[in-house]
Formats: structure tokens, sequence, C-alpha cells
């Protein structure tokens, strides 16, 4: 059996979409797809660092997607703390990139206020 990330991750995919709706796991597959297999799909997982995750996400952000970037990190530690405790992963390397990432910038939003009478 391969254990490499891009494996463990549609694994984990498969496992999870039954609870989300269609659109939803086509989204979430895409971002692997596009964004995180290239990079680090090959390897296997036991290999795969922060550092490597952190790099895959910096092309996220470096696009502008910084709330993507946190999402997918999101979808990255699921599929450690999933190949976990079948042995194929020891650790989450991405548990503590939170402060690596650029923080998500969220806009203004209106105030409801009583009107005036």
């Amino acid at each position: 059996m391969q254990n490499t990330f891009e494996v463990v991750a549609r694994e984990w995919h498969t496992n999870q979409s039954y609870k989300w709706t269609e659109d939803y796991a086509g989204r979430v597959l895409t971002r692997l797809v596009n964004d995180i297999f290239p990079l680090i799909g090959s390897k296997p997982i036991k290999t795969v660092t922060g550092k490597d995750i952190l790099e895959a996400l910096r092309k996220i952000e470096d696009r502008g997607s910084i709330e993507t970037a946190h999402r997918v990190k999101q979808f990255i530690s699921q599929i450690f703390r999933y190949a976990q405790p079948t042995g194929r992963a020891e650790n989450d390397p991405a548990a503590n990139l939170n402060n690596q990432l650029k923080p998500v910038k969220h806009g203004s939003f209106a105030v409801l206020q009583t009107p005036k009478r």
C-alpha cells in the first residue's frame, strides 16, 4: 500500500465527503489537486515536514488567497490526524503553522443601531 500524501489525502477525502455537499467536496479536492499535490503529493506522508507544507501554503498566499491558505492548512491538518491512528503519520506538521501564515483580514460590517425618532 502506498502511503504518499496524495493517496492518504484522497482516502481522507472519500471518507469525509459523505457529510459534505457535492459542491464543497469538489472544491476541497480541487484545492488539494491544484495547490498541494503538485508540491507534496508524491512524498511519503511520514516525510512531509512543516517546511514543505509552509512552502505550499506560501504559494497560495502569494496569489492573494490568504483565507484559502488557512482553509487548506486545516485540510492538511485533518489529513495528518486521519493518518495517525493507522500509523501512516506520527504527528501533524501543519499544527504549528498558524502564526506563520498572513492573518485573514476581515472587512468592516454594518453596525445595527436603534433608529433616531
